[in-house]
């Protein structure tokens, strides 16, 4: 289960571990995982945009709802709960949506204000810390950190030459492709609604991964990727035609 998972959310788990067993808890709860994720990453703070975060208050707030338990022996292999299981594999899900091939801390956190009926979300989103704005910080400075100085921001620059490949094709006959370019996106806070938009018809045509859209907006700033990437859509819509006319 952990083979993706990078040293500091490795000690994550530990750290989380250790929790349960000195709260007396016979199973990994989510506040324990949040309590590991604590004590592991002191970065911590500036992926929930908290200058001032008091992660003693979380604390004292999360533990003054857990009964008194007698402590048990670290050495105990502790299971995970349901709950908490919910937050790994969301955890690999977000991981996996911004093509990254490791899982570290920041997806644990995001899988944590996933699983919005517990305690720890609960307690995170009283204090304004919300998924969708942790979520755009993580992918904008994962994007920063792994792109040049000077290419770090997402231009959008390919958005005019793959819409424009789009509209030539006879896509838009299929009204449900049509509506795409008209939702507003969920990721807007990363792409705007138009981009998204566009990436949207691309997944909904077989032509991207819908749960790589951020990655594939990377992938299309660079020129020569993108004229590839173009160069599929005309040939994809060559071949729709062929087969309706067939």
């Amino acid at each position: 289960m952990f083979e993706k998972y990078n040293e500091r959310a490795r000690r994550v788990i530990f750290f989380a571990r250790y929790e349960t067993s000195q709260h007396g808890g016979n199973e990994i709860e989510v506040e324990h995982l949040l309590f590991g994720l604590m004590r592991e990453d002191k970065n911590l703070a500036r992926y929930l945009n908290q200058s001032v975060m008091s992660f003693d208050s979380i604390r004292k707030e999360l533990e003054a709802q857990m009964p008194p338990q007698p402590r048990v022996a670290v050495v105990v292999d502790l299971p995970l709960s349901a709950a908490a299981t919910r937050v790994l594999h969301l955890a690999a899900n977000e991981s996996e949506a911004m093509g990254h091939s490791y899982i570290g801390p920041e997806h644990l956190l995001l899988g944590v204000l996933s699983e919005g009926d517990s305690a720890a979300a609960k307690a995170l989103a009283s204090r304004g810390v919300e998924l969708l704005s942790v979520r755009a910080d993580i992918i904008r400075r994962s994007t920063n950190e792994s792109r040049p100085e000077t290419a770090r921001q997402l231009s959008e620059s390919w958005v005019p030459a793959v819409a424009q490949a789009v509209r030539e094709t006879s896509w838009f006959r299929s009204p449900e492709l049509s509506e795409e370019m008209n939702q507003s996106g969920n990721m807007r806070q990363s792409l705007s609604v138009e981009a998204e938009s566009l990436l949207r018809v691309l997944a909904a045509h077989g032509l991207a991964d819908g749960r790589k859209l951020i990655a594939l907006a990377m992938e299309l700033e660079d020129l020569q990727a993108r004229k590839r990437f173009i160069a599929r859509i005309r040939e994809d819509d060559i071949s729709d035609e062929e087969r309706n006319l067939g």
